[in-house]
């Protein structure tokens, strides 16, 4: 990486491989690279970093891996419609889709601890805008990034987060390999329902670990449309994309081409803390 002088916070989205050894580091005390993991604590906690998630940490992957299939396969979608008139006598509606699902399980303890200290080291969630996708509570603002709603800056955040997503979408990952696996299963099945819903079709092991992978591709597509939408500056991961089976959206290729489409850079929790020693 290029030299630098750091003058200022520097903005990192940790991804779920490296965001518990960032903020849970006494959780390695083995690991040969604790002394890395420590520094990036103290710099959060020194707000030399500014730390962010994507919600998907908890939406999608906080769902254990052996429950993907049939959680995601018991998912509804409720709806509620608001009408009300607009400024020039024009009818508004405003439909509400909520998700429901009667299989989900708490999130589990580990899982709990992790993000509750990241959020005491001031990190804040980046949303994913899905149509009927979970969100987390946040009534007294918290949580997530606050935005005004219906400013121009959110919509221009919208704008790059959809642009991002699709993208990824139409290179065959992200959200593209849950989708296909469904379509699969409900083909095989002779079924037509709302994809989700076909993911609890899987029949054997293979199918449910296949599942279980696509759904963390899922998330990874779309914890970098989020971070690509809210201009985050650096993107801290250590996922080369192995676990996904086939192509992902975090291989070389697909990094390579999100670097050279929307400038999104890349690097290792190593690397993090060799720019930290240069400020």
């Amino acid at each position: 990486m290029p030299e630098q002088k750091i003058s200022r916070p520097i903005r990192v989205t940790f991804d779920t491989n490296t965001l518990e050894r960032a903020v849970r580091p006494e959780r390695f005390p083995k690991d040969p690279h604790q002394a890395q993991y420590q520094k990036v604590r103290a710099a959060l906690q020194a707000g030399t970093i500014n730390g962010f998630m994507c919600e998907t940490i908890v939406t999608c992957e906080g769902i254990q891996k052996v429950d993907r299939p049939e959680t995601y396969g018991s998912m509804t979608l409720s709806s509620k419609q608001e009408h009300r008139q607009g400024e020039s006598g024009e009818d508004i509606i405003h439909l509400t889709l909520t998700p429901e699902m009667p299989k989900l399980k708490p999130l589990h303890k580990e899982m709990k601890l992790m993000v509750r200290a990241a959020l005491n080291l001031r990190f804040r969630m980046l949303g994913v805008p899905r149509i009927g996708g979970m969100k987390i509570d946040d009534p007294d603002g918290e949580i997530y990034v606050q935005e005004v709603p219906n400013s121009a800056e959110q919509a221009a955040r919208l704008d790059r987060q959809f642009e991002a997503i699709r993208a990824i979408e139409e290179r065959g990952v992200g959200i593209a390999q849950v989708k296909s696996l469904a379509d699969k299963f409900a083909k095989r099945a002779g079924v037509h329902e709302p994809w989700f819903k076909s993911l609890e079709r899987a029949t054997d092991i293979h199918e449910r670990n296949a599942v279980s992978r696509a759904v963390a591709e899922w998330a990874d597509g779309d914890a970098i449309g989020a971070h690509i939408g809210y201009g985050i500056e650096y993107f801290c991961t250590e996922d080369a994309g192995k676990s996904a089976g086939g192509a992902s959206i975090m291989d070389a290729g697909n990094r390579a081409w999100l670097k050279e489409r929307f400038g999104i850079k890349f690097l290792s929790l190593k690397e993090l803390d060799e720019l930290l020693n240069r400020q």
